[in-house]
């Protein structure tokens, strides 16, 4: 479990409080990267709503087509909307559950540490205020690790995701109007051999 603070220089101590934190955050890591995983999906959802919307518009405003044309394009900015929240409301309960754990992990070896101590080595402060404020302390964690944590794995990823949803939108129109060129040119010159 956890092992008492020694009198040692902070860096010399073993248990700073990054480590300490990472120690008591890893088994509950599997959780953390679901939410990072849900906020992903999400970011997903995002593009292909950002995709579907743009196709929308240039159908309707720009080539004054009706929108009944684009039935399926609606359903799948339903579908994107839809997919966009559930995986949001996905990354926010698994955040929050690891957070309670973790937090209540925490807890549970501030209060087993408090247990082994005598009342002699607390002497500077009462027990009571210092039991309130550890318990405030890790409290306030709640935030790190059910929102700012899986936040700042999506604040690399995202970014990436977007690119390359582009990227890749671009890559397939590339290889879509390769492939018609490629169609046509054949075509082509099999109609000019057969011409002669």
């Amino acid at each position: 479990m956890l092992s008492k603070p020694s009198n040692r220089p902070v860096a010399e101590n073993k248990l700073t409080g990054r480590l300490l934190l990472k120690q008591f955050s890893y088994p509950h890591l599997s959780l953390l990267k679901v939410a990072t995983l849900a906020g992903v999906l999400s970011t997903v959802f995002l593009c292909v709503m950002w995709l579907s919307f743009a196709m929308l518009v240039e159908a309707t405003l720009v080539r004054h087509e009706p929108i009944e044309l684009h039935k399926h394009i609606v359903a799948v900015f339903v579908f994107a909307a839809l997919g966009k929240v559930c995986f949001l409301r996905l990354q926010t309960f698994f955040g929050d559950k690891a957070s309670l754990f973790i937090r209540r992990d925490l807890r549970n070896a501030i209060l087993a540490l408090w247990r082994e101590q005598s009342p002699l080595a607390e002497h500077l402060q009462s027990p009571g205020s210092a039991a309130t404020q550890w318990v405030e302390d890790v409290e306030a964690m709640d935030g790190y690790f059910s929102k700012y944590w899986p936040q700042q794995a999506l604040a690399i990823i995202s970014p990436l995701i977007i690119l390359l949803f582009f990227e890749l939108k671009f890559i397939i129109n590339y290889f879509i109007k390769s492939a018609l060129l490629n169609y046509f040119t054949i075509i082509y010159s099999i109609n000019s051999i057969t011409v002669f």
